[in-house]
């Protein structure tokens, strides 16, 4: 209820145990929230290197049932270039996200790959229901595979349109950019280590 300002801190849920909803009323906002670390380790890839994945402001990986709704957020920064699934609001999810009513104003976000302002990357499903908007937001990528609202949405068993519902969902981009993140001590190791 009304303006929460958390001065800079690093607001992160790492990994959900449980479901979490996070909402507001009376035009709630929450200000000034910064991320920099990730949620897990894994070499799980093709290429068996060990990578960094799931960085959020507020959430890093959700396994659970997420749901962010009724809220506006400004002034949120992420950049974390050696990760993977990296967004403003949850940067991987393997359950349930229900985004609704929720706007994002003035921030950005920096990652490795499957990066986006919503969500890095999703296994789940995804709702996303009412007005959705984003002003003045930046998405920034190193290696790719990235959008301004979900960097990437994994299709396991061909059932790509289950992992994504709009619901009566009204999205509005708003001098919000996606773009390359130049950073050549960055550059992605191809299968060879080079």
């Amino acid at each position: 209820d009304g303006t929460i300002d958390m001065m800079g801190a690093q607001c992160l849920i790492e990994n959900t145990k449980g479901a979490i909803t996070i909402s507001g009323k009376n035009n709630a906002v929450l200000k000034n929230l910064t991320s920099n670390t990730f949620g897990f380790t894994s070499n799980g890839n093709a290429q068996g290197i060990d990578s960094k994945y799931a960085s959020g402001a507020i959430v890093g990986n959700a396994k659970h049932d997420v749901v962010i709704k009724d809220l506006t957020f400004e002034n949120i920064n992420v950049k974390n270039i050696e990760s993977g699934s990296v967004a403003l609001l949850v940067g991987q999810t393997s359950g349930s996200v229900t985004i609704e009513s929720v706007t994002i104003k003035n921030s950005s976000v920096v990652g490795q790959r499957s990066v986006g302002a919503l969500i890095g990357q999703v296994s789940g499903t995804v709702t996303l229901k009412n007005n959705i908007y984003l002003q003045n937001v930046s998405v920034r990528t190193i290696g790719g595979r990235s959008a301004l609202l979900i960097g990437q949405l994994n299709d396991v068993k061909n059932t790509i349109e289950q992992k994504l519902v709009v619901t009566g969902a009204q999205i509005t981009l708003d001098k919000s950019t996606l773009g390359i993140y130049e950073n050549a001590a960055s550059e992605q190791k191809y299968a060879s280590g080079a």
